[in-house]
């Protein structure tokens, strides 16, 4: 409720609370064609982790509704780590979290601050848009077979 409110007071939005909430959950209309896919062929090779700047009833449906919180071993949506991207904490958190050194975790992501942020920390950070984007980036790197 809090959320809304500030939402709406900061940009003007003219609607109750209750209404912009009930259509900010359904935002994220789906999750991209081929993603789930692509997880699938990784997940037996590589520790998969979700670093999402998200809030808790997207999370919900993400999970509920897509199962994107079972296409990684890690998931790290940050209403629950209370930490945003491209915040240095949040990529700390994460690779403590994780256990492993900064240098063995490849990051990517379609935003350049958040990619420049993870770099930075010593992650290998490559930005990519959408699942093709995503896919060229691991087969690049020699993740994925041509």
């Amino acid at each position: 409720d809090a959320f809304a409110r500030d939402v709406i007071a900061e940009f003007g939005v003219p609607v109750p609370a209750d209404e912009f909430l009930a259509a900010f959950t359904w935002w994220p209309r789906a999750v991209l064609p081929g993603a789930h896919e692509l997880l699938a062929s990784l997940r037996d090779r590589y520790r998969l982790a979700s670093v999402s700047n998200t809030n808790e009833s997207h999370w919900e449906r993400f999970s509920a509704q897509w199962a994107l919180d079972r296409a990684f071993h890690h998931n790290f949506p940050s209403h629950l780590v209370g930490k945003l991207k491209p915040d240095d904490a949040y990529f700390a958190h994460v690779v403590e979290a994780m256990g492993v050194p900064a240098e063995r975790v490849l990051f990517i992501d379609d935003n350049v601050i958040n990619v420049e942020a993870a770099a930075r920390l010593g992650l290998h950070a490559r930005r990519v848009v959408g699942v093709d984007g995503a896919r060229q980036a691991f087969r690049d790197l020699g993740l994925l077979p041509d």
